[in-house]
């Protein structure tokens, strides 16, 4: 997956995000993948944790991010696995458990270098 492919790949995959991106986007200038990820996905990544819904399809895009480029990766562990570690820490083992074997990677280097 290609850095600009990001966001249109998101709307289709996992189209439960749709109505929420484009509340956003009403006020929003463009859609850059950071802000779209922590405004709008990241919160349904914790909602469907919560709920236990649509994880499957949700971690299978993240495991695809973490399988592409360096920049997709820093959308993933910037906008997504750093609000997991560091806000998040009741739903992260959980979250863990859902995760491909690149995005866990990720996540547990992640943890690391902020000392969990």
């Amino acid at each position: 997956m290609l850095y600009t492919e990001i966001i249109p790949k998101l709307l289709s995959e996992i189209p439960q995000v749709r109505s929420k991106y484009c509340e956003e986007m009403e006020w929003l200038e463009e859609d850059l993948p950071h802000v779209i990820f922590g405004l709008v996905v990241t919160p349904f990544i914790i909602e469907s944790l919560k709920n236990k819904l649509n994880l499957s399809l949700i971690f299978n895009f993240l495991e695809e991010m973490a399988t592409s480029n360096e920049q997709v990766q820093e959308v993933l562990l910037l906008s997504i696995l750093d609000s997991l570690i560091l806000e998040e820490r009741n739903l992260l083992d959980f979250a863990k458990t859902q995760m491909g074997e690149y995005t866990k990677t990720l996540c547990e280097n992640a943890e690391k270098s902020y000392g969990f």
